[in-house]
């Protein structure tokens, strides 16, 4: 009678033991597919367009991210994202797109909520402004280039499918196509973009 007790009870801890390692193992996920949604900031400058930098240095807007978790530590992803720059004054366009692939690289384990990370990787960043004033006369700009950029935030995990990030990214480049009224110069401009964004993320992959 003691010994079936003494398996029975023993039987049971170990049961509640294996539930709560598995509950304590799925506070965060990183494998898999995930799907992100972005929001925030952006700024930049530039040594070749120091009035237009100046006029407008801050954008808002947001975008999508791709991302898929090869184990715990490692991610690969693809993100789009759009900023409008019509703050202060009247154009009918003044806008930045990314487009980008990097590479990110998660701390602490699955059994913390809070996950910090830093990412590498290319985006090519495109601008258009439109009018601008020259000389007298009203032209549009615009160019495209790419960049290397580097970046890092946290994420904290509400569920082990959901979680909510903060991240920055500076990204640095130059625009290796400029056209003025569709007409192509010669020169590449510099740039520099600082991003901060706020996203939400969910994770398709976790069972």
């Amino acid at each position: 009678m003691h010994r079936s007790f003494f398996l029975v009870a023993l039987c049971s801890l170990l049961t509640i033991s294996s539930f709560a390692q598995r509950t304590l193992s799925l506070r965060s996920n990183m494998e898999g597919l995930q799907f992100t949604l972005l929001g925030g900031t952006s700024s930049w400058s530039s040594d070749y367009f120091t009035n237009l930098d100046d006029l407008e240095p801050l954008g808002l807007g947001g975008g999508v991210q791709v991302g898929y978790g090869i184990n715990q530590r490692l991610m690969i992803f693809a993100r789009y994202d759009g900023y409008s720059y019509r703050q202060k004054l009247s154009w009918d366009t003044f806008s930045m797109q990314n487009i980008g692939l990097g590479l990110r690289w998660s701390f602490s384990g699955t059994t913390q909520r809070f996950r910090p990370f830093l990412e590498a990787g290319y985006t090519h960043i495109g601008l258009t402004i439109n009018p601008v004033l020259f000389n007298g006369d009203l032209y549009k700009y615009s160019l495209g280039g790419g960049s290397v950029s580097f970046g890092g935030g946290v994420q904290a995990f509400v569920t082990p499918k959901v979680n909510v990030s903060l991240g920055a990214l500076w990204a640095a480049g130059t625009f290796s196509s400029f056209q003025v009224n569709n007409q192509g110069l010669t020169d590449k401009p510099d740039v520099v973009q600082f991003r901060l964004s706020l996203g939400v993320t969910y994770c398709l992959s976790l069972d």
